[in-house]
C-alpha cells in the first residue's frame, strides 16, 4: 500500500473467463427454469427504461462519493461524471472479481490519477464508502430474510457475517494511528500487522500510516446529520436499482404491481447480499438471492442488465480515460 498505485491491470484470460462464467449461468438458468422465454418477448421500451433507471441508481452513489470527498476536506472536487465513472469502474473490477466487493481500488485508482496526491488516501476514501454498502445492504437483506426462512437461510449467514467482518475491519482501520489506545482486541490485532507484516515489507509502511490517517479524519469528520445523508443516498441507490428489476417485471409478469415493487427491492438486498460469497461474477449467488422473489423470466432479463450494463459502460470509461494497463 504505497503513496502512489499501479495501472489497472485487466488480465485478458480472468476477463473472458469470468464473462463466459457468468454468461453460462444465466444461459443454464434461463433454460432450466423456462427463463428463456423472456428473451423473445423483450419490450424495447421497458429494456431501454429499465437500463436508464440503473445508470441512476449508478449516479447516486456518484453523489455520494462526492460528498464523501468533500468530507475529507479536499479541496479539489471534481464534476460529478468523475465520481461516475470512478463508480463504474470500481463496478467493472467488482464484476470480475470473485466478489462484489472488489472494486475498491480501482475506484480510489481513479481519483488518484485524476487529484494527485497519495493513493492511500482515496483508498480511505472509498473502503469508508464501501462501509456504508456493507452496513446498510447486509442489514436490511437479513431483516427481510427473517420472514422468508428456510430459502433465505444463506443470506442470514452472509449477511451477518459480512457485518461482522466490517464491523471488526472499520475498528482496525479506524485506529491505525494510534493502536495501543484501541480496545484491547483491536490493538493487538494492530500490533501484529505492524510487527509482522507492515514492517518486514518496507514499501508499505508510509502508505499503511497514510491510509489510517486518512481513515481516522473521515470519520472524524462524519457527524451524526452526514451519516444519515450517506445512508439515506445509499438507500436510495439501492430502490433506483430495484426500480430497473421492477420494470421488467411489468413487462414479463402478471402481479399486484405493488407486490411486484416490493419483491423487487427484496430481490435486490438479498442479491447484494449474497454477491459478498467468492464467486466469478456474482455466477450462481446473485441468481439464487434474486429468484428468492422474482420469476425465473424476470431474474434472467434483470441479471443480464444489471451485469453488463456494468461491464460495458466500465469497459467503455477505460478506453476513454486510458487508465488501463492491459496485461496476457
Amino acid at each position: 500500500m504505497g503513496t502512489s498505485a499501479q495501472p489497472l491491470r485487466l488480465n485478458k484470460k480472468v476477463v473472458v473467463t469470468t464473462i463466459s462464467i457468468v454468461t453460462l449461468v444465466i444461459l443454464a438458468y434461463s433454460l432450466i427454469t423456462g427463463g428463456y422465454q423472456a428473451f423473445l418477448e423483450i419490450n424495447a421500451v421497458s429494456l431501454v427504461l429499465a437500463i436508464a433507471v440503473y445508470m441512476i441508481s449508478w449516479l447516486i452513489t456518484a453523489l455520494r462519493l462526492m460528498f464523501l470527498h468533500k468530507k475529507l476536506g479536499d479541496n479539489k472536487i471534481m464534476p460529478i461524471h468523475h465520481y461516475f465513472y470512478a463508480r463504474l469502474l470500481g463496478g467493472l473490477m467488482a464484476y470480475l472479481t470473485p466478489s462484489a466487493i472488489g472494486g475498491e481500488p480501482a475506484r480510489a485508482y481513479y481519483l488518484y490519477k485524476k487529484l494527485g496526491g497519495s493513493y492511500p488516501k482515496y483508498l480511505a476514501l472509498v473502503v469508508y464508502e464501501v462501509f456504508y454498502d456493507v452496513v446498510v445492504v447486509c442489514t436490511i437483506a437479513t431483516g427481510f430474510a427473517l420472514y422468508a426462512l428456510p430459502l433465505t437461510i444463506p443470506v442470514i449467514i452472509v449477511g451477518v457475517g459480512n457485518l461482522g467482518i466490517w464491523i471488526m475491519l472499520y475498528g482496525l482501520f479506524n485506529n491505525i494511528v494510534n493502536p495501543r489506545q484501541a480496545n484491547p482486541l483491536i490493538s493487538k490485532i494492530l500490533l501484529f500487522i505492524e510487527e509482522k507484516i507492515v514492517r518486514r515489507k518496507t514499501l508499505l509502511e508510509n502508505g499503511y500510516s497514510t491510509f489510517g490517517l486518512y481513515f481516522r479524519k473521515i470519520t472524524r469528520s462524519m457527524g451524526l446529520s452526514s451519516k444519515l445523508v450517506v445512508v439515506l443516498l445509499t438507500i436510495l441507490s439501492n430502490i433506483t436499482a430495484s426500480l430497473t428489476i421492477f420494470i421488467i417485471g411489468l413487462t414479463h409478469v402478471k402481479t399486484d404491481p405493488l407486490v411486484l415493487f416490493i419483491n423487487s427491492i427484496v430481490a435486490f438486498y438479498y442479491s447484494s447480499s449474497l454477491g459478498a460469497i467468492p464467486s466469478p461474477g456474482g455466477a450462481m449467488v446473485i441468481e439464487y438471492g434474486l429468484s428468492i422473489t422474482l420469476d425465473p423470466a424476470v431474474v434472467v432479463i434483470s441479471r443480464t442488465i444489471m451485469y453488463y450494463t456494468v461491464i460495458i459502460s466500465g469497459f467503455l470509461i477505460l478506453v476513454r480515460t486510458g487508465l488501463s494497463d492491459r496485461s496476457k
